[in-house]
């Protein structure tokens, strides 16, 4: 993500799930709300942590506060690796149940494509690799289930494409409901042998490719080994010198020695632009 108010969308492999995201929802910040609303002028403090097994995971600080009678939420955190602190406000909006109670919701404070998303939501996320809290919308977010209950629906439907010659009416229903039937049963089945050692190597191409995505740097860890700030991470970025490998902001490993190579120039004074005509022609060269 950019600036403040700004996100970078690039074309990654597979879409981040809610469960790998630090989520915020409304309902935390309920009783500091009541607060600030039956007290005008006063303001709440508080915190929000998460753990996982026992262990925290992360926290951060929040204020609610009213600014010109519309309800703030300020959120506060800093990210331990980088040192980054962050310090922003997010909107807050009401609307009015049936029987009169009021149900409040997050503001998006994210612009994406240039365009404030301003979408009334019930539960902000973090994804990996990101600096401010968004909806679930703007950061394309999907759930475990969902990728679960997809994961072989294109092998499905070309497999029923390239078999139709052979078995005439063959469908994309008719190829997932038999992959779908336990497994010694498929196994036993002759005809379908094949099908049986395809979703074998399917699934170990998935198992490889978890592995090497799990070998990726966060932007911090590319920071620190390559010492770029963070600053200098996002502008590289933006100049399209130095952008992330997956949708969760992860790099390659090799991608280090680069960014230590951008960061000689940096340190020598060059600026973004210079950096990236040179780069430029580097490229050409290797051609």
């Amino acid at each position: 993500m950019g600036g403040y108010n700004s996100t970078r969308w690039n074309t990654y492999y597979k879409k981040t799930t809610v469960e790998e995201c630090k989520t915020l929802p409304i309902s935390l910040l309920k009783k500091a709300i009541k607060h600030v609303v039956e007290n005008p002028g006063e303001k709440y403090r508080g915190s929000v942590s998460w753990s996982c097994r026992g262990e925290s995971t992360g926290n951060i600080g929040y204020l609610i506060y009213s600014e010109k009678d519309y309800l703030k939420a300020r959120l506060q955190y800093k990210f331990t690796e980088s040192g980054l602190e962050m310090d922003y406000p997010i909107s807050l909006t009401f609307t009015v149940l049936s029987w009169g109670a009021k149900r409040w919701w997050f503001i998006c404070p994210l612009v994406k494509n240039g365009i404030p998303c301003n979408h009334r939501v019930g539960k902000l996320y973090l994804p990996p690799g990101y600096m401010y809290f968004g909806c679930r919308h703007c950061y394309e977010l999907t759930y475990t289930s969902c990728q679960e209950s997809h994961k072989y629906d294109s092998f499905y439907k070309q497999f029923a494409l390239g078999m139709n010659e052979t078995i005439p009416g063959l469908t994309y229903g008719n190829v997932k409901r038999i992959l779908e039937e336990p497994r010694e049963r498929l196994s036993n089945k002759s005809a379908l042998g094949a099908i049986h050692q395809r979703i074998v190597e399917l699934e170990e191409k998935e198992r490889k490719k978890k592995e090497r995505l799990a070998r990726y740097l966060t932007a911090e860890e590319l920071c620190r080994q390559s010492g770029l700030t963070k600053d200098e991470l996002e502008k590289l970025g933006e100049y399209r010198l130095l952008v992330p490998d997956t949708k969760d902001g992860r790099y390659r490993s090799k991608l280090v020695g680069w960014g230590k190579k951008l960061k000689e120039k940096l340190y020598s004074g060059w600026d973004y632009e210079s950096i990236k005509s040179w780069s430029r022609k580097k490229m050409e060269c290797i051609k």
